[in-house]
């Protein structure tokens, strides 16, 4: 996936306020059911030499299925589905009445 792919994704389903449930099937054919977190600031190279510096952004995403956080690139990304937008309200919503 690229990174505007990624980003239509994203916009076309609302996604701004990471609360959507969604599935991610990487190209290593494991598939996850996650919300997507955030992406990571660009990170230039540093002064020193020493880090060189992210060609693209990867994303923080939480996993359901495994309870952990992960970062992905999205070129490590073969598709994404939303299964629910707004996943997390949802829940708080319901867990306040």
């Amino acid at each position: 996936m690229t990174r505007d792919e990624f980003d239509d994704f994203i916009e076309k389903y609302d996604l701004y306020s990471f609360d959507g449930l969604i599935q991610v099937s990487l190209k290593s054919g494991s598939i996850h059911r996650a919300v997507w977190i955030t992406d990571i600031p660009p990170l230039e190279p540093s002064i020193d030499g020493k880090f060189k510096g992210e060609e693209d952004d990867p994303g923080v995403y939480y996993l359901f299925d495994e309870e952990q956080y992960k970062v992905w690139y999205p070129a490590e990304i073969e598709r994404l589905e939303c299964l629910q937008q707004h996943y997390l309200s949802i829940h708080a919503r319901k867990k306040a009445n």
